[in-house]
């Protein structure tokens, strides 16, 4: 049976729980959320094989090159330019939904379930068993996963004529500055300003740095080309509204650049390596409605 534990003062608030303590009140729907979760693992593996072929082609390219026997991870741009607009339409469902009525405790679950995945990414088997009350709830399937949760957003909150697409891109933006920053002070002389050429690993990782600032300054500025909103700058010139324009056609596949290649850089380490797997890396947006 399953127990409802109420704390004096804290009746209206969120309350973060383990999630794979069976004792849960919840514990059937977050059940039902890993099996959903599962499903989408498979369904991006299996896009990801279906993608792969020509990525792989130019991985095997750059590992051919002197630079990259030198450890260097991954281009953002060896995927983003070979994204198939095609292929993400018929992209399955990604969308865990929590539904109840106000007061049910829907917010409690979302954050509870977010944070059990990225504290389920930080820690190894062994500390996951001192953390979780039951370390089997996680399947090996789920294992050697990687997600980064962005902070809820009450769509309540938006103007009416607010798009949620350009509050996204600024969460991830502020969770990428703040890793930038620690990457950088993590390491003495990560930019050297000497004229000798700096250490590869180093050069790299501001080079990924600078490719994703980019990424973030176009998705964002065709984010706004969707809203229709956009003040044009002076530096802004009719080309580049036509290119803009022609891209927001594609701002799915724009997005999904801009989304692969922060996961990516989210897996670096400060030696400008690849910590883990990009695609096991997963983007968590939360949405409190």
């Amino acid at each position: 049976m399953a127990n409802i534990y109420i704390r004096k003062d804290e009746v209206y608030r969120t309350r973060i729980e383990d999630i794979t303590d069976k004792d849960q009140f919840f514990y059937p729907v977050y059940e039902q959320a890993k099996k959903c979760l599962e499903g989408m693992v498979t369904s991006t593996n299996r896009y990801w094989n279906e993608q792969g072929s020509y990525y792989r082609s130019m991985e095997e390219e750059s590992r051919s090159s002197s630079a990259y026997r030198q450890s260097s991870p991954r281009s953002p741009h060896s995927f983003s330019n070979n994204i198939n607009p095609i292929r993400l339409r018929g992209y399955p469902n990604n969308i865990i939904a929590f539904n109840a009525d106000r007061g049910y405790g829907k917010t409690s679950a979302m954050l509870s379930f977010s944070t059990a995945l990225e504290t389920m990414s930080c820690l190894s088997k062994s500390q996951l068993t001192k953390y979780c009350k039951s370390p089997e709830f996680w399947p090996e399937s789920l294992n050697n996963l990687q997600f980064f949760p962005l902070e809820p957003i009450d769509p309540t909150a938006l103007e009416y004529s607010d798009c949620i697409i350009p509050v996204i891109i600024s969460r991830m933006f502020t969770h990428f500055t703040e890793y930038a920053r620690q990457l950088r002070s993590s390491v003495s002389g990560l930019y050297p300003h000497e004229t000798r050429s700096p250490n590869y690993s180093h050069q790299n990782l501001r080079e990924q740095q600078q490719q994703l600032l980019q990424l973030f300054q176009h998705c964002y500025r065709l984010a706004d080309n969707h809203k229709g909103k956009r003040e044009k700058l002076e530096s802004y010139d009719d080309l580049q509204l036509l290119a803009d324009r022609g891209d927001s056609s594609n701002f799915k596949a724009q997005f999904a650049k801009l989304v692969h290649s922060y996961l990516q850089f989210m897996c670096m380490d400060s030696t400008g390596s690849t910590a883990g797997n990009p695609q096991n890396a997963f983007l968590i947006i939360q949405i409190d409605d």
